[in-house]
């Protein structure tokens, strides 16, 4: 309670100052990590909050950050939504690819392998299984070789968090053991300790 209540603190001075930069930017590292160790509850309202400072960044590459995990959000909590909210959050994920794709088009090298890694979770939701290995696999190697390390490790543990649902539990470790070890590269500890305790 005391972190939250100086968290909200630090906002409002942002806030008051008019620094609504450094608040997007305050709210986007809070989303990223919310998505990274699967703590869901309340990202919607974080996003739409994303939303109003969104303008502030226009032409940075933070934009396409969010734009890139405000999918993967809306991706992770899909199955879980009534009927009514899947056709809400289909309708923000197919307009955030859409500026993903023309991102990627410009950019291969930075933007390609995140818009293939939505690709694979929209065919996962879809239950198109091939489709969804296939974007996957394309993702890993992409990130892979334009040396996003963070970004190869997360493909790696969305592949095998694929495989863990699939109830394909070996060929899932392969993935997980290298999303592990691409997070311990890039020096992200707590995720590396996130990985060991959930799998």
């Amino acid at each position: 309670n005391h972190d939250k209540a100086q968290a909200f603190f630090e906002k409002s001075l942002h806030i008051a100052e008019k620094e609504y930069t450094t608040v997007f930017f305050i709210l986007l590292n809070k989303l990223i990590l919310a998505y990274l160790f699967y703590q869901y509850d309340n990202t919607a309202e974080l996003s739409e909050d994303l939303k109003k400072y969104s303008a502030n960044v226009i032409g940075l590459p933070t934009t396409v950050i969010f734009t890139f995990y405000d999918s993967l959000l809306n991706l992770a909590q899909y199955t879980s939504l009534s009927s009514k909210q899947k056709k809400i959050y289909l309708k923000k994920i197919k307009a955030n690819q859409k500026k993903m794709k023309t991102w990627a088009n410009h950019a291969p090298m930075n933007y390609l392998h995140k818009y293939l890694l939505i690709n694979a979770e929209l065919a996962r939701i879809k239950r198109q299984n091939t489709k969804a290995i296939t974007f996957y696999e394309q993702a890993i190697n992409e990130a892979r070789i334009n040396e996003y390390t963070h970004e190869a490790a997360l493909a790696n543990e969305l592949l095998g968090k694929f495989y863990i649902s699939q109830k394909q539990e070996k060929i899932a470790v392969v993935y997980l053991l290298e999303a592990r070890y691409l997070y311990e590269k890039w020096g992200a500890h707590y995720k590396v300790k996130h990985i060991d305790n959930t799998y």
